[in-house]
């Protein structure tokens, strides 16, 4: 190697030693540049095929792995908790200047021009099971137009009427604690199915739920007008963006919101714009509606700790202000209590639990409070 070159290339090693300086080592001038990763994510993100209808500025979760997608929604995974997953599309939706319009029960609902978002979180069982979350968009102009064409009644869509006897096909598989209570509603013909069969460990839907919730009351006072649940009227404004006039429950669900036994806008909740009729009923839920039918009057003040020191609940924290304010009103019923009669005795309430119909029969079973109530059993006696 002759000196000149050597010299040469001496020379050049020194200029790239004097470029460093600080914490700076001589690896780090030939390390790739941080943001090439970032631009990766982004082009990795992009090449994602999301449905048309999501907006631009749309931001996929930082480790989320889809899992399928629809016309207007997309599925995803992540190990992440329920809580990082929600307070990031909360940012997210601010960011971008939409408008929060409900937050609950691991749902984030936000409306900008014509969408309408959705996030809506599964949250997982076990730490080794990953959380599922999806977003959904909706074009606000379909769904009043879905309002107005959903479901139009007709004369084969006409239900048995309510207090015809219906004789389900499985009732030895009810459970014996539930026996009694799921024969005498039965009977009374107020626990409509789609079939003739009553699947009692099945979960009952919100939407199912509100329908017996007020057939069995005005089942109960059918010679008491005063304390009936009145049907809304078909021209009524919807007190819900997702129960249109066009929904064969609407005159039900508005007529619970328009009672003021349901949460909505109409009772002060400005974040309660969605029912989700189809969604699982949850015991908070379950409690929360039943409630009011019993003691027919506002709901008593109450907090968290007036609650466990009745109930003796474990969790009552994780239980929504109005559900506790329904757990002390039922706590002053005694034995007739929706609460004992369900679960028994019980020191986890587990709020968020799914419904079964069986559990939602014996909650039914009874309307009233100790000094003034009145049991199936008893409005059958009635009638023979």
């Amino acid at each position: 190697m002759s000196n000149k070159f050597l010299s040469i290339l001496i020379g050049f090693l020194a200029l790239i030693v004097s470029s460093c300086s600080g914490d700076t080592s001589l690896e780090n001038v030939f390390a790739p540049d941080p943001t090439l990763k970032e631009n990766l994510n982004s082009a990795n993100q992009k090449e994602v095929n999301l449905p048309g209808i999501f907006p631009p500025d749309f931001s996929i979760y930082p480790q989320a792995k889809l899992i399928s997608t629809d016309t207007n929604k997309a599925v995803w995974e992540t190990f992440d908790s329920a809580n990082s997953i929600e307070e990031y599309y909360q940012e997210e939706f601010i960011k971008n200047e939409w408008e929060l319009s409900q937050k609950n029960d691991n749902t984030l609902v936000a409306n900008r021009g014509n969408l309408q978002g959705i996030l809506t979180i599964l949250a997982s069982v076990s730490e080794e099971e990953p959380t599922q979350f999806t977003i959904e968009y909706r074009r606000i102009e379909d769904l009043i137009q879905a309002e107005t064409n959903n479901n139009s009644n007709n004369e084969s869509d006409i239900p048995t009427p309510i207090g015809t006897p219906i004789n389900f096909r499985d009732i030895n598989e009810v459970s014996q604690q539930y026996q009694e209570y799921v024969n005498d509603l039965a009977q009374l013909g107020v626990l409509r199915t789609e079939s003739d069969e009553f699947n009692p460990n099945q979960i009952i839907t919100r939407r199912e739920y509100a329908r017996w919730l007020v057939a069995t009351n005005n089942q109960f006072y059918a010679n008491n007008p005063g304390k009936q649940i009145r049907l809304a009227n078909l021209n009524s404004e919807s007190a819900f963006t997702d129960v249109g006039r066009g929904d064969s429950d609407f005159p039900v669900i508005q007529g619970l919101a328009e009672a003021g036994i349901i949460p909505s806008r109409l009772s002060g909740d400005s974040t309660a714009i969605l029912f989700r009729p189809d969604a699982p009923l949850t015991r908070e839920n379950l409690i929360l509606w039943k409630v009011p039918l019993d003691i027919h009057k506002a709901l008593p003040p109450a907090s968290i700790e007036a609650v466990k020191q009745t109930w003796g609940f474990q969790d009552t924290t994780n239980i929504q202000p109005h559900a506790l304010q329904a757990l002390y009103a039922d706590f002053q019923n005694g034995h007739h209590a929706n609460v004992r009669r369900v679960y028994g005795f019980t020191i986890l309430f587990q709020p968020k639990t799914p419904v079964t119909r069986s559990e939602a029969a014996a909650a039914l079973w009874y309307f009233g409070n100790l000094g003034e109530g009145i049991s199936a059993k008893e409005i059958l006696k009635g009638k023979s």
